[in-house]
């Protein structure tokens, strides 16, 4: 989960963005995880995908998603992994739009740290990003992106796993 450091400074950079007037992204980022190495039919499901993204300048944001996995197996369910991801979008021609709200292709790297509950490990995974970002009504947005990456897996019996990272991303929420 979050700690109290992740917090504050999610707190600071959303009171930042509103006391300098600019528009602040709240939304979901609805995930859905398979991994090969689970059993047949077992999937995990964000419940709690917040995604704030906060204006730094002209073309460049800063994107932060919380996770929260709860795991489904046939067996049962539980908790199974908590943390978050940070992007860094880049909107190409954003100057050109009106309430200076994204429209249009963007191109992100990321980062994401997750500690798994069940299985005992922390992943690490950084990406590329690319998408478009389309916004109605002048506050709804929807965003589409592709990541591809590398995940790195860290077990507390000391062994380490590399993977290709690969995750089919969509954000829906409105600018305010």
């Amino acid at each position: 989960m979050l700690n109290k450091t992740s917090l504050a400074l999610i707190l600071f950079l959303i009171s930042f963005s509103l006391f300098s007037q600019t528009r602040v992204f709240v939304g979901i980022n609805p995930s859905v995880n398979l991994n090969r190495d689970y059993p047949q039919g077992a999937f995990d499901l964000n419940i709690a995908p917040l995604t704030v993204e906060i204006p730094i300048s002209n073309n460049f944001d800063i994107r932060l998603i919380s996770k929260l996995n709860y795991g489904f197996r046939t067996t049962g369910g539980a908790l199974v992994s908590a943390g978050a991801e940070i992007g860094v979008p880049i909107y190409i021609h954003r100057g050109e739009f009106e309430n200076n709200i994204p429209n249009g292709f963007y191109i992100s790297s990321g980062f994401l740290l997750l500690k798994n509950l069940i299985y005992k490990h922390n992943e690490k995974a950084i990406f590329f990003e690319p998408g478009y970002n389309f916004v109605f009504n002048d506050k709804f947005s929807l965003s589409l992106g592709l990541q591809y990456g590398r995940a790195y897996y860290n077990y507390t019996d000391g062994s380490k796993l590399q993977t290709n990272h690969f995750g089919i991303k969509v954000i829906l929420g409105f600018w305010l």
